[in-house]
């Protein structure tokens, strides 16, 4: 990881580097179509969060990450599965807690994927923790039966459109909150821990070089399902 002395002596070169980003980046909008299948009685999985959960990067839901999970899931359970996703891109940790005030997630699997921005925002390891046990509250409230996968923040540091040393910053930092997160999980037993990992592999990866493409989103799903059934 990176040492604070890093974070000093290279503080001039990747805050320009974070600007210069944020200015050319493309923007892509969250995936089209519905964001709800709801079947009575059968299982239901319920994917919530930041862009990736949104389905940024893909044209279309179906090719997004919960488009993969029901496919997988159809295949290897039943021939039909609810699903929905709430989701919006931009949404730090907070953002998703505080709407659970709002809305009820409840589901036979929730996944969750949120991070990325929280990396890009510092914010702290103890705020992290705290609002993250919160979410885990939250939902094991509204559904208490269910099995909750938190998917790891994915390591940044391979983000094809991220130089360094701004990557290895916000590798770094991603790394941070994900063994805040791993030990937070070991708490609750109905809550799982996923690492993601990815390489850097242009086509694992949209056109903005930041969000997963539909092959990135299938392969994701894959190890999710195995997860969740296991």
């Amino acid at each position: 990881m990176y040492t604070t002395l890093k974070y000093i002596i290279t503080f001039p070169i990747w805050f320009v580097q974070a600007i210069l980003v944020k200015q050319r980046a493309i923007k892509l909008p969250e995936a089209a179509g519905t964001r709800m299948h709801q079947i009575d009685d059968v299982p239901c999985v319920a994917v919530i969060g930041d862009s990736v959960a949104a389905g940024v990067g893909v044209e279309d839901i179906n090719s997004s990450l919960v488009g993969a999970l029901k496919n997988k899931l159809m295949k290897l359970t039943t021939d039909n599965i609810s699903w929905y996703v709430y989701a919006k891109s931009g949404d730090k940790l907070k953002d998703l807690t505080a709407k659970l005030n709002d809305i009820d997630v409840q589901a036979d699997y929730i996944v969750i994927s949120i991070g990325v921005n929280d990396v890009t925002a510092f914010t702290s390891a103890d705020k992290w923790q705290y609002t993250m046990r919160q979410l885990f509250q939250k939902l094991i409230t509204q559904s208490p039966n269910s099995k909750i996968l938190l998917l790891a923040i994915p390591p940044m540091e391979q983000f094809p459109l991220l130089p360094n040393p701004l990557a290895k910053v916000l590798g770094s930092r991603s790394k941070k909150l994900n063994l805040v997160s791993e030990a937070l999980c070991q708490k609750f037993h109905q809550v799982s821990f996923m690492r993601v990992d990815i390489e850097a592999d242009e086509s694992l990866f949209a056109i903005d070089g930041y969000h997963p493409s539909a092959k990135s989103c299938k392969m994701l799903a894959n190890k999710i399902v195995d997860e969740l059934l296991s």
